[in-house]
């Protein structure tokens, strides 16, 4: 559990490299027990006593391989799944429970790494490049890459059915890790560096390697210049209204959105035809089920 915890801390504190305001989510499995970090909170807010979530893993399962599961059904199988703390109180699992799950590995970490976008999207440009450098330095066959999907059960689904590697690269998403050995975080940590430094993306090569992330990054996208959101992450339409809002000087700047807009400029400024999210997430991503709860019980 401690390290469950290290592990929260250490990506919750790399804004907006590898997350931004409440996106990501870790876990770890303790036999038939989930833990896991619970929607509407930020990762490095969760501590021994708050922000993880139990989850009964077979329960879970019941609901998750029903033929007729749907969005409706998977939000329901989360709340039927979870179990009380000490305390009593019942917090709700991340929307991604549904992977954390199926796949089998102790440790299960996801967050909205901004290299993995662009690892992305240099594989859409030359997937034979990209592989073989991935194979050249130390991550080959491990490797899964995923087209856009929507986060939740198609996700879930998807992981499950490609779930015999342990890095899966998500586009317009994040990375996913599956690990018995939580050591492999610092060990991508080198390889994004080495990634963004191999295809030009030098100032995000010393941004993956800064003790102070979030500074940097201020400093790298202070004279950036965009007038519209680009939706490069799920989240940036989950809360598209709140930060147009916001750019608008209809709601106040909140730490979580100032967040999510510090890593859009970020990648417009490394990559300006860096693809956005396709409009069937878009238009659909923050009327899921899972999404309205964290949409009520978040502080954006």
């Amino acid at each position: 559990m401690n390290r469950l915890i290290e592990l929260c801390q250490i990506v919750g504190k790399r804004v907006p490299i590898w997350t931004q305001g409440l996106g990501g989510n870790i876990s770890y499995k303790d036999g038939s027990i989930l833990w896991v970090k619970a929607s509407g909170y930020r990762l490095d807010a969760v501590s021994s006593n708050i922000g993880l979530a139990q989850v009964n893993i077979d329960r879970f399962k019941d609901w998750f391989f029903r033929q007729e599961v749907n969005e409706e059904s998977y939000s329901q199988g989360i709340e039927q799944s979870t179990l009380p703390l000490k305390n009593g109180d019942f917090l709700r699992p991340s929307m991604e429970t549904g992977f954390h799950v199926v796949l089998k590995s102790t440790y299960v970490i996801h967050f909205h790494s901004v290299i993995a976008l662009l690892m992305a999207h240099e594989y859409r440009l030359n997937c034979s490049r990209v592989s073989d450098w991935f194979a050249e330095n130390g991550f080959g066959s491990q490797v899964e890459w995923l087209d856009s999907i929507r986060p939740g059960l198609l996700l879930a689904k998807e992981i499950h059915r490609r779930s015999n590697a342990s890095v899966w690269i998500l586009r317009n998403h994040g990375i996913l890790l599956a690990t018995e050995n939580p050591d492999l975080l610092e060990r991508w940590q080198n390889f994004e560096a080495q990634f963004a430094f191999s295809f030009g993306y030098a100032e995000m090569a010393e941004l993956c390697m800064s003790h102070q992330p979030l500074i940097l990054a201020k400093s790298l996208v202070k004279d950036v210049k965009l007038e519209t959101v680009k939706l490069y992450f799920p989240d940036t339409a989950v809360f598209l209204l709140e930060l147009s809002e916001a750019l608008d000087g209809k709601r106040p700047w909140t730490e979580n959105l100032r967040e999510i807009w510090l890593a859009t400029l970020l990648l417009y400024k490394s990559c300006p035809e860096l693809e956005e999210l396709p409009l069937s997430i878009t238009s659909s991503v923050r009327g899921l089920p899972t999404e309205k709860y964290r949409l009520k019980s978040g502080d954006l």
